[in-house]
């Protein structure tokens, strides 16, 4: 588990998201290591969608 700085939440995503696809590309994965990086992948899927809406909502105020 890792215990992140909030200016640094991003870069640690970064590079967790370079770790999960090298652990992608091996060959003769576990079930279990595939699942779990796919659920890590929506997690981090999950974070850009909610911050995307969050940039939309704020520019959209700044508009009007």
């Amino acid at each position: 588990m890792r215990i992140l700085k909030k200016n640094d939440k991003f870069k640690c995503q970064i590079v967790d998201l370079e770790t999960t696809l090298e652990q992608l590309g091996a060959t003769d994965l576990p079930l279990e290591i595939i699942q779990e990086t796919g659920e890590d992948l929506g997690m981090i899927l999950g974070q850009v969608l909610e911050a995307r809406i969050n940039v939309k909502t704020l520019k959209n105020r700044l508009e009007y």
